[in-house]
């Protein structure tokens, strides 16, 4: 046979002569070891529970628990249901695998620790707020620190509870602007010896509220 007459790519003898070659390398699926099973089948059944809510309460935090594992030290039912609910909500917004949810619940419970200890820095008896503010002088900005940190202690600790959603929306709104919140103040100082100074908070909440609506009566 003339070899250069062979066509490319087509070994000498014939399309079908020997050519030496190999198999591409087989490697059968190493088998699942017992703890993997055991790790699926807890996540799986963790993240039914959280998602799908198809687990009681009491079963849901014992899932939630196991697929955690030591991620997370101790967390009392109260937060864990609170994160629970959080997981559950987030994953509407971006969906995650089953074996993930232990990670997105410690996740959150990290999250959910450091608000909580973000507010209670964040807050300040409202007698001293009233004493810092009333009988030192302050900058505008130390003013409305004290006084922002006061209405968060009220906010936190349930005094404003009697107060009706809408209002302790206009509080949570009016705290987060300085101009606002030192102007009702200002405009307590007058009266600041007729009410006791653990009343501070409470009191102007009700002037933030009242100045809200008389500025939103002024509005053309």
């Amino acid at each position: 046979m003339n070899d250069a007459r062979q066509p490319r790519g087509t070994p000498a003898g014939g399309q079908f002569s020997p050519t030496a070659h190999r198999e591409p390398d087989v490697a059968l699926t190493r088998p699942i070891t017992t703890q993997e099973a055991e790790d699926f089948f807890r996540d799986a059944e963790a993240f039914d529970a959280v998602v799908e809510g198809d687990s009681t309460p009491e079963e849901t935090r014992t899932y939630a628990r196991a697929a955690m594992g030591e991620r997370v030290g101790t967390v009392s039912d109260e937060h864990l249901d609170q994160a629970i609910a959080a997981v559950a909500k987030s994953h509407t917004r971006r969906h995650f695998e089953p074996e993930d949810i232990g990670q997105q619940l410690a996740t959150q419970i990290r999250l959910d620790q450091a608000v909580r200890e973000f507010n209670t820095r964040s807050q300040m008896d409202p007698a001293e707020a009233y004493d810092r503010i009333y009988k030192q002088r302050n900058r505008p900005e130390q003013k409305y620190d004290f006084a922002r940190r006061a209405l968060n202690h009220g906010l936190m600790s349930g005094s404003f509870d009697t107060f009706s959603e809408h209002d302790r929306g206009t509080i949570v709104g009016c705290a987060w602007n300085q101009e606002t919140t030192n102007s009702a103040v200002d405009a307590l100082e007058p009266s600041k010896r007729s009410f006791p100074p653990e009343e501070f908070a409470i009191k102007l909440a009700r002037r933030l509220i009242a100045d809200d609506k008389a500025h939103q009566g002024t509005r053309p």
